[in-house]
């Protein structure tokens, strides 16, 4: 998961904000509605799209910070995240007909596998099956040095899958994957940072996302220009808060996301299944006691995966 020490808190704050608010309100809601109950607010919707913009472009501006030499350093990073990432995924992606009411067919079950489910209404592990996809457009536009081009390339593709497919494809894809090749283009430029140091920019993305907020739910323009500025306030938020004092709780959460993520559906459905909820007081159980439950669960899932991986030196 990656060396602390070399780790950007302010990265890893806002990666697990983005997890928590979807494993802890979008998703958590969802098992409130099985017991005749529905929690939402005016611009959920919005804060959601931003969540899921800001993790897609975290995850560009840190996967566009490798470097590889050789063309085994490529294989290198494929290998490892093929055994890091994906097999976990494809866990994930199996078993959840058996724990879940999700993927209950062999065509959605294959399309998911395969990451194509990613594009198709409704998508299925978004931030995941992105990453698989920005992995290898990005190692194979930063060999041939022009990620532009590759990633041009890979919209215009989506584009066509778009118009060709029956039912299209999810059209929030676009708006994460141009996040995700924004992430990876100002990787490894100073812009970032040099904007959530400035205190005038922070300030006034702050105010412009705020006011951005209360449209973004009509006019779907003023939606992605909210995720925009949102991702730019969001960091700001976040650089601001980071300290020490908050390190060993931050990475604990961020080590967790990717379990978290994958297999919240796997651990709410068990805990539902095993202990019978009160009608009224479901959404508090579930915040205090089956959030916090989950993100324990996916930490040891994931401390057990790693060791795993470090016994057969698959990592």
């Amino acid at each position: 998961m990656g060396d602390k020490g070399s780790r950007k808190l302010y990265l890893d704050i806002a990666r697990s904000i983005a997890m928590i608010w979807i494993i802890g309100w979008w998703h958590l809601t969802d098992y409130c509605f099985n017991y005749g109950q529905e929690y939402s607010f005016e611009g959920d919707e919005s804060l959601t799209t931003l969540m899921l913009g800001l993790f897609m472009f975290i995850s560009g501006l840190c996967i566009g910070r490798k470097s590889f030499s050789y063309f085994k350093d490529v294989v290198s990073f494929y290998r490892s995240r093929f055994w890091r990432f994906y097999v976990l995924y494809a866990i994930s992606a199996t078993t959840m007909p058996l724990l879940t009411n999700l993927n209950r067919s062999i065509p959605l079950w294959f399309t998911t596998i395969i990451v194509f489910s990613t594009f198709c209404p409704p998508p299925n592990l978004i931030p995941y099956g992105f990453e698989h996809v920005g992995r290898f457009l990005y190692t194979y536009s930063y060999v041939k040095r022009n990620i532009l081009i590759y990633g041009t390339g890979a919209f215009v593709i989506m584009i066509l899958l778009h118009i060709l497919l029956p039912n299209g494809i999810d059209t929030n894809v676009f708006i994460y994957f141009l996040l995700y090749l924004l992430g990876l283009y100002l990787s490894n430029k100073d812009l970032v940072e040099e904007v959530l140091n400035n205190r005038v920019a922070t300030i006034g993305s702050i105010v412009v996302a705020i006011v951005l907020f209360f449209f973004a739910k009509s006019h779907p323009f003023c939606l992605y220009v909210f995720v925009i500025i949102g991702i730019i306030s969001s960091l700001s938020i976040c650089k601001a808060i980071e300290t020490n004092n908050i390190r060993k709780i931050v990475y604990l959460i961020s080590y967790s996301s990717l379990c978290a993520y994958l297999f919240h559906r796997h651990i709410y459905s068990a805990i539902c299944w095993i202990f019978e909820l009160t009608v009224g007081i479901e959404l508090v159980y579930l915040m205090t006691i089956a959030l916090p439950l989950c993100i324990f669960i996916s930490w040891i899932i994931q401390k057990i995966y790693d060791s795993i991986l470090q016994r057969f030196s698959l990592s």
